[in-house]
């Protein structure tokens, strides 16, 4: 499977951001190209390294990014966890 490693936007514009968003999205589909199943495991607490793109999936009570239970990614430019569903 091709590995896919995030990218920092170089955007100028938000033509030059929606062009790089659409590229990243192209890069992540081929990366998981066949990929009929993922799984994460539901974690209590942050993880101790937190890495631009990073996916988790928090229970919500003992580890609650934001917007309780759910599927996170982690925007190192924000320094946040963004709340994907």
């Amino acid at each position: 499977m091709p590995q896919f490693e995030p990218q920092v936007p170089q955007a100028k514009s938000l033509e030059d951001l929606a062009r790089w968003v659409h590229m990243e999205l192209q890069e992540l589909a081929r990366a998981f190209g066949g990929v009929e199943t993922v799984i994460l495991p539901e974690l209590h607490v942050e993880p101790a390294k937190r890495v631009n793109g990073h996916v988790v999936y928090a229970d919500g009570v003992s580890w609650n990014p934001g917007a309780g239970r759910g599927i996170y990614v982690y925007d190192s430019f924000t320094a946040s966890w963004r709340f994907l569903g």
